[in-house]
């Protein structure tokens, strides 16, 4: 740190000090490199976000391949039955197929249309979003459901407020997982959904839980995030959602992981991509720390004075719940949803 208070990068050297064949000191020099450093990191981050959008185009790639091709033959064999036809009744059959093949074409090409936009998305400038505000808006929009559901919802974003991140991709992966819990839970007992974000190791991360049917990883493990399963529908909300959120997440070099077991719900841990040290040779240890912005130090301290319960007061027809789970954080806000 400098006379300023501003952080830069530095290597040092030095050669120990001896005294009667005893180390009594070091004598050496700071060398200032912090120009060096952010073109070295500059490089480093081109040449791994080269390899993310090379991988991606790839997978890109193959997926158009696999639905283009599957559905034009559904296409070209539903046209020849129409031809063929000899009765009313197969023509309006085949007719519903043709219809049912446009839709699922269009629905894939949206898709498409999505993928193809997130890596321009992935460039545009990050802005500072407060968990709570991103939740609250996804909460409006899914509030049918989550009624239908009779959910309740936990959270607690103290110990990781806000983040710098691209807007549409928060939206989507809270909507799509908070969507597949709602979709995929236990009729037979109460949805509970929890989101937390949190630090470990120097990350931030999301974690979204929920006590639904969960998922057969050993089955389903190696396909989890594909678009398309030989199991289930191409358009499988599941699959779709969870394919385009992990692809919106490695776009800016986080990564997704999701733990379940059947009957008793589903984990999902999302890692932002934050700041870390780095080692040069073996004598040397280079570390950056990334500088606080006044406004998320100030967010910060707010949120994280005291300990205290806080009730969130759900919109329109939620009732407030006294239920909390057990969690390290200092807040637990609850909705149900009736």
């Amino acid at each position: 740190i400098d006379f300023e208070n501003n952080e830069f990068w530095v290597k040092a050297m030095g050669k120990p000090i001896y005294e009667n064949a005893t180390i009594v000191g070091i004598r050496g020099v700071f060398r200032n490199i912090h120009e060096d450093k952010l073109a070295e990191n500059k490089i480093k981050d081109s040449l791994a976000n080269t390899e993310s959008q090379n991988e991606r185009l790839v997978r890109f790639a193959n997926l158009l391949s696999h639905n283009l091709r599957s559905q034009a033959s559904n296409l070209q064999l539903t046209v020849e039955l129409l031809r063929g036809a000899d009765s009313s009744e197969e023509v309006s059959e085949l007719n519903e197929n043709l219809d049912y093949i446009s839709k699922n074409l269009a629905t894939t090409i949206t898709h498409m249309d999505k993928l193809v936009s997130i890596q321009s998305k992935a460039s545009e400038e990050k802005k500072t979003i407060v968990f709570s505000e991103a939740l609250e808006q996804v909460k409006q929009d899914l509030q049918n459901e989550l009624i239908e559901a009779q959910a309740e919802l936990f959270t607690d974003f103290s110990e990781v407020p806000s983040i710098a991140y691209i807007p549409s991709f928060i939206q989507d992966i809270l909507t799509s997982l908070m969507s597949n819990s709602i979709k995929y839970r236990m009729h037979d007992r109460k949805l509970v959904i929890e989101i937390y974000t949190y630090r470990e190791n120097d990350r931030t991360y999301l974690m979204v839980k929920d006590n639904g049917v969960g998922i057969d990883m050993e089955r389903k493990a190696n396909n989890l995030f594909n678009y398309y399963h030989d199991d289930q529908p191409f358009d499988h909300p599941c699959d779709v959602g969870l394919f385009i959120i992990k692809n919106e997440i490695e776009a800016l070099h986080g990564n997704i992981t999701v733990e379940s077991t059947l009957s008793k719900g589903t984990t999902v841990k999302i890692a932002f991509l934050t700041s870390s040290c780095s080692f040069f040779g073996k004598a040397f240890l280079l570390k950056k720390i990334s500088k606080a912005t006044p406004t998320l130090m100030a967010e910060s301290a707010m949120l994280n004075t005291g300990s205290k319960n806080t009730k969130y007061s759900p919109p329109q027809n939620g009732t407030q719940s006294g239920k909390t789970p057990s969690h390290k954080g200092k807040y637990n806000i609850s909705t149900t949803f009736p």
